[in-house]
């Protein structure tokens, strides 16, 4: 009783950055590729392929549906049995990060763009 009146800070605030969970973010793909010309010119296939655009995240639904895809072209030709070796194409651009942080992965594709034929080497690596 009698004393002097209390001065100075009650409170104190300081900012924090931590970043928001995703709840519940389902599994999203990409677009299809366009079609692949034809592998071979006799019993070849058309190839296309997507991927993964949006990761699943806490509790979210798992992607339905195939990244890669097939059809068969110029099975009509028949084809005179030869060694021809399997070959790539090119690897295609890398995909966007599966996480904004944290340690995700990039991911990318290539096709054959020719099957073995005969005793041909097949396709490795």
């Amino acid at each position: 009783h009698g004393g002097a009146g209390c001065q100075g800070v009650f409170q104190d605030f300081r900012s924090c950055e931590e970043p928001c969970p995703s709840y519940g973010q389902d599994c999203g793909l990409g677009p299809w590729t366009p079609w692949s010309d034809c592998s071979a010119t006799c019993q070849g296939h058309h190839s296309r392929a997507r991927s993964i655009s949006v990761q699943k995240q806490m509790g979210g639904s798992f992607c339905h549906g195939s990244l890669e895809d097939t059809r068969p072209c110029n099975d009509d030709i028949s084809c005179i049995t030869a060694e021809v070796d399997c070959q790539y194409d090119s690897w295609m651009s890398w995909s966007h990060c599966s996480r904004s942080c944290g340690g995700g992965l990039r991911q990318r594709r290539r096709n054959i763009k020719q099957h073995a034929k005969g005793l041909g080497h097949q396709c490795s690596g």
